[in-house]
C-alpha cells in the first residue's frame, strides 16, 4: 500500500475509510499484516471517476465511447 495513495491522490486512512464504506476496490490479503490491490481494479477505479467528472448528467458509461 505504499505506493498506492500517490497514485490514487488519497491518504492511507481515506483509502481503509473508503474500503470499509465500499467505495474503493477490496485489498487482497497476502499475510496477517500484508494486503495489495489488483492493479486493474484500481485503474478502473480511476477510470469510473474520471467519467463520472467529465460527464456528471450523463453517467460514466455514457463517456465511454468519447
Amino acid at each position: 500500500m505504499a505506493k498506492l495513495p500517490a497514485k490514487v491522490g488519497l491518504s492511507k486512512s481515506e483509502i481503509r475509510s473508503r474500503i470499509k464504506d465500499g467505495d474503493f476496490p477490496q485489498p487482497i490479503r497476502m499475510g496477517p499484516r500484508a494486503m495489495g490491490f489488483l492493479a486493474h481494479e484500481i485503474d478502473h477505479w480511476i477510470n469510473q471517476l474520471v467519467m463520472a467528472a467529465r460527464c456528471p448528467s450523463k453517467g460514466a458509461q455514457a463517456c465511454v465511447a468519447h
